[in-house]
């Protein structure tokens, strides 16, 4: 295998691991047409799991959502048709609650962004130079370059790479990778809430653990309001990712009281 690390061995199957892939006379058929015609999958590229339809497909993929980024980013604040006279009330977080929010969205946008920094990383990690002695030069890329340019450049410089991994991590990126597409189109057309402030309220999510401690979000929270009626916010998300830990009204309640104890 080239450019992989020496401790990668290279794959022996004789099968395309992509789900439902076969073909016959050079036509591709899935799922129940490929059982009733009895069609093997198509072979994989020598040494990987993945046959060449589908590490083109990778590839391709890695460009849509290069495409479709923008607008799952554009998706997630929308300026209200009618805001009923509430004026721009002050907020804590950095962007205007007076803006309707799209949770679906944001959860999407950094999951796409942190699946980018995992593909540049396994790149600046284990892409190996075609001369043994000079270190692989991959240029500007690096964990945390905005994702629509990663994909791109991931696209056109490793897709094959990505693609033909032995392992299973080919196979693996490739479902990854679909199942972000389909997220992307969901988040898209996603419902959109009202917000209200909570000044001051953090999230305590833990994301990170050290020797010295543990790290929590610390992004600003917010109370949703899900129908045009509500008064009160029916729960409380973090911001920057609403799939950390949720609050109902009363448990927030309860926490913000517990919160504003002393301690010691």
């Amino acid at each position: 295998m080239h450019r992989y690390p020496d401790w990668v061995t290279p794959s022996n199957a004789h099968e395309c691991a992509a789900p439902n892939c076969a073909m016959v006379d050079g036509s591709a058929y899935k799922g129940a047409v490929a059982s009733s015609l009895g069609v093997a999958p198509r072979h994989p590229v020598h040494g990987s799991e993945l046959c060449i339809h589908h590490e083109r497909q990778l590839r391709r993929v890695l460009m849509d959502l290069a495409g479709r980024l923008p607008d799952v980013r554009a998706a997630v604040l929308r300026t209200q048709a009618n805001d009923g006279g509430r004026g721009g009330a002050s907020s804590t977080v950095p962007d205007p609650v007076s803006q309707l929010w799209n949770p679906r969205a944001t959860v999407v946008a950094t999951k796409v962004q942190d699946f980018s920094d995992y593909l540049v990383g396994t790149v600046l990690r284990e892409y190996r130079s075609s001369t043994p002695d000079v270190a692989a030069d991959h240029g500007a890329l690096r964990v945390g370059l905005d994702a629509r340019v990663a994909l791109v450049a991931l696209s056109r410089w490793y897709g094959d790479w990505l693609a033909r991994y032995p392992g299973g991590v080919g196979p693996d990126i490739l479902r990854s990778l679909l199942e972000l597409r389909r997220s992307c189109e969901g988040a898209i057309n996603g419902p959109s809430f009202r917000r209200v402030a909570l000044d001051g309220a953090r999230c305590r999510e833990e994301v990170l653990e050290l020797d010295a401690g543990v790290v929590h979000c610390e992004a600003p929270l917010v109370g949703i309001l899900r129908r045009p009626s509500d008064k009160q916010p029916s729960e409380i998300v973090c911001t920057a990712n609403p799939e950390h830990r949720r609050y109902s009204r009363d448990e927030w309640m309860t926490f913000a009281v517990d919160q504003g104890r002393p301690h010691g």
